[in-house]
């Protein structure tokens, strides 16, 4: 049986619908009216293999926080939606990850006990239309939401030029299960485009996390 899990919540400030699919094929529509987000989020579905599909009106004639922090409280609960009881799946996992100038360490327990350690700093402020300041904000939401200690640590990263980032065949952390099956069979294919250091610290965090998903939440 697809562990999948609809969750909707609708605010003064936000209106928030969405639908997960852990054991998805990467297919995304996502639409919260902030172009780095979305893109985020999708490569969150796409490399993770997850079906996800966002959709968010919110209160962005104001600022981008409550959309991005909504975001996150609403995909926590869906994770945690449908993970259902957790039975089978691997409860820790750890890795670092490259890209490019950046690395970026995460380990995360699936404990039921919500706790963020975020140690990153941004130097510019937003990147397109979303503030890095909410970055934080959107990991401590989802970790909460969700019920999991999630640690994120920036240990190095670059200036703020623009460059060609080029992701070449990333493969998803392996390993094995408690019955000898491969907890991952899948590889990423390589991808190039522009992006910035800020960005490829963003999307470096965000593609770190879905790999930690694919590592553990395995039936």
């Amino acid at each position: 049986m697809e562990r999948t899990a609809e969750y909707i919540r609708k605010t003064k400030e936000t209106d928030i619908k969405i639908n997960l699919n852990i054991d998805g094929t990467g297919k995304a529509e996502i639409d919260t009216g902030i172009g780095f987000f979305d893109h985020m989020l999708e490569g969150f579905a796409r490399h993770g293999f997850f079906d996800l599909d966002v959709k968010v009106e919110g209160d962005l004639a104001v600022d981008c926080h409550h959309t991005i922090e909504d975001t996150g409280i609403v995909l926590g609960n869906a994770i945690r939606k449908a993970l259902k009881n957790k039975k089978g799946i691997k409860r820790f996992g750890s890795c670092i990850l490259p890209m490019d100038e950046t690395l970026v360490l995460c380990a995360v327990d699936l404990s039921g006990r919500p706790y963020l350690v975020f140690d990153g700093e941004f130097t510019v402020e937003r990147v397109g239309y979303m503030d890095t300041e909410m970055v934080k904000e959107f990991f401590y939401a989802v970790s909460y939401a969700a019920g999991m200690n999630l640690h994120i640590r920036v240990l190095s990263g670059g200036n703020t030029f623009p460059r060609y980032c080029i992701t070449g065949g990333i493969g998803f952390p392996g390993g094995k299960n408690k019955n000898g099956q491969s907890l991952v069979k899948k590889i990423v294919p390589a991808t190039a485009a522009m992006i910035t250091s800020e960005r490829a610290t963003l999307t470096g965090m965000m593609l770190y996390l879905l790999f930690l998903f694919c590592f553990f939440i395995q039936k």
